[in-house]
C-alpha cells in the first residue's frame, strides 16, 4: 500500500509541474493565461524537483 501511494504521488507531483509549464507556455504564447507567468513557472520548476527527488528516493528504497 505505501509503495502504491508514493507512486500516486509522484505521478501526482509530475502532472501538476506539467500543467504548470503549460500554464506558462499559453502565458508566453500571448493567448490567455489565468495565472501570474512566475507561480506557474516556479511551481512547475519546484514540482518537478519534488518529484524527481521522490523517484530518486523510491528507487534507492527498492534496490
Amino acid at each position: 500500500m505505501k509503495k502504491i501511494f508514493k507512486v500516486f504521488m509522484i505521478v501526482l507531483q509530475i502532472s501538476l509541474a506539467t500543467a504548470g509549464l503549460i500554464e506558462l507556455i499559453h502565458y508566453l504564447n500571448g493567448s490567455g493565461s489565468t495565472m501570474s507567468p512566475y507561480l506557474t513557472g516556479s511551481s512547475a520548476v519546484v514540482f518537478y524537483l519534488w518529484g524527481i527527488r521522490n523517484i530518486l528516493t523510491f528507487n534507492k528504497e527498492n534496490e
